[in-house]
């Protein structure tokens, strides 16, 4: 009974901050990924087959799989 009542008050909170969530400034779910400052400068060396995507990914100090992720969202 005990655990019921606190399923219903998280569910109760949860629908609060949905609804007003953005009028207070409280964020609701996970924040946007943004590409790093530098992306497409070295994204247009990398697509002219000047730089690698190690190398690439080594500039930009984030991992080749991240790396593709983003070139990914960007070519969307």
């Amino acid at each position: 009974m005990e655990r019921e009542i606190i399923v219903d008050r998280v569910n109760e909170g949860i629908q609060k901050a949905r609804i007003y969530g953005t009028k207070s400034g409280k964020p609701i779910g996970r924040p946007e990924r943004t590409l790093p400052i530098d992306f497409k400068k070295y994204y247009d060396k990398w697509k002219a087959a000047e730089i690698t995507g190690v190398e690439f990914a080594k500039l930009l100090n984030i991992s080749r799989v991240t790396l593709y992720r983003h070139i990914k969202e960007y070519e969307l």
